[in-house]
């Protein structure tokens, strides 16, 4: 049973991010695995744990997959220590992609590999908010597919999710297998690797490939060279950060004089009267 786990590297929730260009991130900031990647993997790890496979635990091979710049190798050295099997990198230097362009390439690397029985995702990315990718890869291996997923339960050749709904509601669905989960959060948080398993993940396989090697023509390849675009259908044109906040003010005096003066405020400056 293969089980492949897509992982996007990401930058840090605590950092201070900064432009290097107008499309293009300071990347001298600390980057790690997509939070709710993270969790797919862990959902992966408790499956091959699981006694309801009924299958050997050597039989069922959990393996991160990304697309991205040459910094994911220690994101993926990361799920490598949680206690994925082997990694896959499809290297591209280009920050951005779009979720058209990058699931393309996640499908292909995965039909080089072999034939998933399983494919996670992160519901969302961190960085660019896309939130197609688990949908992508369903449509392109026609496998039916479910989103915000909370908690899994595998039997035999079905998976029973609940998924998350608007206001704390959920749903629960049982899904036929091969299937496309995508992951938000689970129950349990990710396991923390120790010392040893990181000693462990050093060894562990990261296979880097080309766009070549997972069967895309010369020609696609050329135009892709030329156009920096590889069936694309969204063009980075600018990043922006966003305003500053304005420092708080503070009113001070009679009550009558403040109430005044905040109306004033909200009606000049926030613009909200």
């Amino acid at each position: 049973m293969k089980i492949y786990v897509c992982v996007k590297n990401v930058p840090d929730a605590t950092a201070t991010i900064r432009l290097a260009d107008q499309t293009r991130i300071n990347e001298d900031i600390p980057f790690e695995m997509n939070p709710s990647d993270e969790f797919a993997v862990e959902e992966a790890l408790k499956l091959r744990e699981s006694s309801e496979t009924a299958k050997p635990s050597d039989e069922c091979e959990v393996i991160l997959l990304s697309y991205g710049p040459a910094g994911a190798e220690s994101m993926l050295r990361h799920g490598l220590a949680m206690g994925a099997d082997r990694a896959i990198h499809i290297k591209d230097e280009n920050q951005f992609s779009d979720s058209r362009k990058s699931t393309n390439i996640l499908a292909r690397a995965i039909e080089f590999d072999g034939q998933p029985d399983l494919i996670l995702t992160g519901s969302r990315a961190s960085d660019s908010e896309g939130m197609q990718t688990p949908y992508r890869l369903a449509a392109y291996f026609d496998f039916p597919v479910s989103s915000n997923i909370i908690h899994c339960e595998f039997q035999n050749d079905r998976a029973k999710v609940h998924r998350e709904l608007d206001e704390g509601d959920c749903e629960v669905l049982s899904i036929r297998r091969p299937c496309v989960l995508g992951i938000k959060h689970a129950l349990d948080d990710p396991r923390i690797p120790k010392i040893r398993d990181m000693m462990k993940a050093r060894k562990k396989e990261i296979q880097t490939l080309g766009l070549k090697e997972i069967g895309f023509s010369e020609e696609a390849l050329s135009a892709f060279k030329k156009t920096e675009d590889l069936h694309s259908e969204v063009k980075l044109l600018k990043l922006e950060l966003p305003s500053e906040k304005a420092a708080p003010v503070i009113l001070e005096g009679e009550v009558k004089v403040i109430t005044l003066e905040l109306i004033r405020l909200l009606q000049e400056e926030a613009q909200v009267l």
